[in-house]
């Protein structure tokens, strides 16, 4: 097994981030595709894997036709329908991630099942159960023949990132956020916390915001998508703050689809609902005081060293 022919895939609700053999981690990864998986239907005589019984003549079937990555936008099936696999960080279409991990291995790093060289690690969820561990190593192992598969804490492995062995993860995701307390290398399962908001729901009230700028609303000249609310929360105009409390001063300016737009202080205010769950509708403890109970649910003595060593990560943790 070389060290070239490793995978890393990490699976997130909204995006799969892979890289094949000795990558920077300071770097972008290789590939980056959407965790969306377009499922369609083809007739039975068009799929050259089926035998038809002509003699019965039955009515045509349907057979699943799965499309993911660059070929949804080429896809031609007039009854395609999109799936998102993961929602709120838990599995509900094992088929269809199946085939976003075989499109991966074999379309985007032309990886051949029956020569399969390339050892996987496959970073997952703490909270995951022992059943959808063993679904996924069969998955891997029957049906994509790799010759090794591990499956690795995503915490874990953004502390490692660090080059640390200790310390408290706040994962924050597209559609949840994982707290995570690690010590001497071990995850603290009993100590960690699940915050379900990620950067869906803060993406969902910052369009709210947005709409209630009436010259915003003007100049946009139609309905906001929620994809420029996105935009705006990733750029870089979220942490600039004006020196003047002055409200005219207080916007800054962003170009979207080459139009240019005034943002008011709605930029500022977009990460409220971590601190605050009741903004968007979530009845649930906030952000810091489930970090608060994640480090006081480990031994006395271990505390000070989790409050020293807190490691941000998720994509959220870019604005």
């Amino acid at each position: 097994m070389k060290e070239d022919h490793f995978v890393v895939i990490n699976t997130g609700s909204s995006v799969i981030k892979v890289v094949k053999g000795v990558h920077d981690t300071n770097k972008t990864p290789q590939l980056i595709i959407p965790t969306i998986v377009g499922r369609g239907s083809l007739d039975e005589q068009e799929n050259e894997n089926i035998e038809m019984d002509v003699e019965e003549q039955e009515p045509v079937k349907k057979v699943k036709q799965y499309v993911c990555g660059t070929q949804l936008d080429e896809s031609t099936l007039s009854d395609l329908v999109l799936v998102h696999p993961i929602e709120r960080g838990w599995v509900q279409d094992w088929e269809a991630l199946e085939q976003l991990w075989r499109y991966i291995l074999v379309k985007e790093l032309r990886i051949k099942r029956s020569k399969n060289d390339s050892p996987v690690l496959l970073t997952i969820p703490t909270f995951w159960p022992k059943e959808y561990r063993e679904r996924i190593t069969q998955i891997f192992f029957e049906n994509m023949n790799v010759p090794g598969l591990y499956l690795a804490e995503e915490p874990l492995m953004a502390l490692y990132g660090c080059g640390i062995v200790s310390g408290i993860v706040i994962d924050i995701g597209d559609t949840y956020t994982e707290i995570t307390p690690i010590i001497d290398n071990a995850v603290q399962y009993h100590a960690a916390q699940v915050f379900p908001l990620g950067g869906r729901d803060i993406d969902g009230y910052l369009l709210e915001l947005l709409k209630q700028d009436s010259e915003l609303c003007s100049a946009y000249g139609e309905e906001m998508p929620v994809e420029f609310a996105r935009f705006i929360k990733e750029s870089d105009i979220v942490s600039m703050i004006a020196d003047s409390n002055d409200e005219a001063k207080d916007k800054a300016e962003i170009e979207y689809k080459n139009n240019k737009f005034m943002i008011g202080s709605a930029r500022l205010q977009c990460a409220a609902p971590l601190f605050d769950p009741s903004l968007v509708g979530v009845q649930s403890l906030s952000l810091p005081e489930m970090i608060h109970i994640a480090v006081f649910s480990c031994e006395p003595d271990k505390r000070a060293t989790l409050w020293e060593n807190v490691v941000l990560t998720g994509g959220l943790s870019l604005t």
